[in-house]
């Protein structure tokens, strides 16, 4: 990946380490989402410069410090916790920080939509913004943390979802009016079906809304909103919902764990799965095959 199109750069001031303690980085269509710890009190010198617009939610309290956005000196501030930076394309940002000993965190997104979207969103008539707070932003942000940190979540439409998310609170937290593409209404019966034989022959993998969108040539934004108009629900619902009712069919196997039985549906783990009968069905999958046993048939 190029760093330069989607990273922080950080450089140690006191010999004390390259960066930050812990760092984890996923990419998405249409984003790059990085996550970066430090524990200790450590000083480190920090670069952000690319094309991306780019957006950073902070929980830092610093001992000393200066930021310089597009070569201007903008804050020497200390409390950090909080806390949103905002760059447009193009822009870059520098300075230092002196961390305090106690766990900081920068969760930081470099999104790079297509030209289209950036053009629906008017990206480019956004202007930089320092260390303000905005309370939407910050809770997608922390969502998108969840799953870099933890993978919660594997499903990459529902990442994708968080993405377009940021842009619309983007758009609401800086001012900008978009121009969204009409609703012209749901997918036709034709789109619907060609996109639903494709989750059937690929659900066990990761769909991306990207794929799905260029099946019936919308843009993800129409797309998405075409398909819970005529579905009732969003894709990355309607992927899981898919995956939770095939493992239900499998589960009446007993020749199958439920390890290989989630591994089979497209999740990494039992536990992803457990996640997912929870929350549609109210019960776990082993509860859900103890019933299956209880309602067999008695043999001759």
């Amino acid at each position: 990946m190029d760093k330069g199109a989607g990273r922080i750069h950080w450089d140690s001031r006191d010999h004390s380490g390259d960066g930050p303690d812990a760092q984890k980085c996923q990419s998405w269509p249409g984003y790059t989402a990085e996550v970066n710890r430090v524990s200790d009190t450590k000083e480190l010198g920090y670069r952000v410069k690319s094309r991306a617009v780019y957006l950073a939610f902070h929980d830092i309290i610093r001992s000393d410090g200066e930021d310089r956005v597009d070569g201007s000196i903008r804050s020497t501030r200390q409390d950090l916790r909080n806390t949103l930076t905002f760059l447009p394309g193009g822009s870059s940002a520098e300075g230092w920080v002196k961390f305090k000993r106690r766990q900081s965190l920068v969760v930081a997104v470099h999104l790079n939509p297509a030209a289209e979207e950036a053009n629906d969103f008017r990206l480019t008539e956004l202007r930089p913004a320092l260390y303000f707070e905005n309370e939407p932003l910050r809770a997608t942000l922390l969502k998108i943390q969840a799953v870099v940190e933890r993978s919660s979540i594997e499903e990459a439409s529902y990442a994708e979802v968080l993405g377009m998310v940021l842009l619309h609170e983007l758009r609401a937290a800086m001012g900008a009016r978009a121009v969204l593409p009409r609703t012209r209404g749901g997918l036709s019966p034709k789109a619907m079906h060609r996109v639903d034989e494709y989750i059937d022959a690929n659900f066990a993998r990761n769909i991306s809304l990207s794929e799905l969108s260029v099946l019936v040539d919308l843009s993800r934004f129409h797309f998405a909103r075409a398909f819970k108009q005529a579905t009732g629900t969003s894709a990355y619902q309607f992927i899981l919902t898919h995956r939770v009712e095939r493992a239900k069919e499998m589960l009446s196997r007993q020749d199958l764990s439920i390890d290989q039985v989630a591994r089979a549906v497209g999740f990494k783990s039992p536990l992803q799965l457990g996640r997912a009968f929870r929350r549609l069905l109210g019960i776990t999958p082993s509860a859900f095959r103890r019933q299956l046993s209880t309602k067999r048939p008695e043999d001759p």
